[in-house]
């Protein structure tokens, strides 16, 4: 998902997009964005903003709350969790995901981990 002219979202073909709002809310949390215990956009403002049926981004939400990053607090909306443990827990999980995925890429194309030291240097 990209922003394109605008401000208006792309979304990836081939990916869900209820998916690909899971991914944009939690880079959001984990840089900050989103304040621990602060609200969420509610389902219906996120729709209109992202163009997309309001059932998508509750799904999305649902999802969010399942990996404990986000708690819903009925009838007043979707809050971003206290739990300050659990979202540097999951910001190593992305991290080291990133960097199996980087590391995988590079070894594909042949470059070594020195190599890369040496770019870097």
């Amino acid at each position: 998902m990209t922003l394109g002219q605008k401000n208006e979202i792309i979304f990836k073909t081939g990916y869900p997009i209820y998916l690909q709002i899971v991914q944009l809310i939690k880079g959001r949390i984990l840089r900050g964005e989103y304040p621990l215990t602060g609200k969420l956009p509610s389902v219906r403002a996120l729709s209109v903003i992202l163009g997309i049926n309001p059932n998508t981004v509750q799904k999305a939400y649902s999802e969010l709350v399942r990996g404990g990053l986000v708690v819903m607090k009925r009838g007043i909306g979707f809050f971003v969790t206290d739990d300050r443990d659990l979202l540097e827990n999951e910001r190593d999980r992305l991290l080291e995901r990133i960097l199996k995925q980087f590391l995988n890429d590079l070894s594909s194309i042949g470059v070594s981990l020195d190599q890369v030291k040496e770019r870097m240097s």
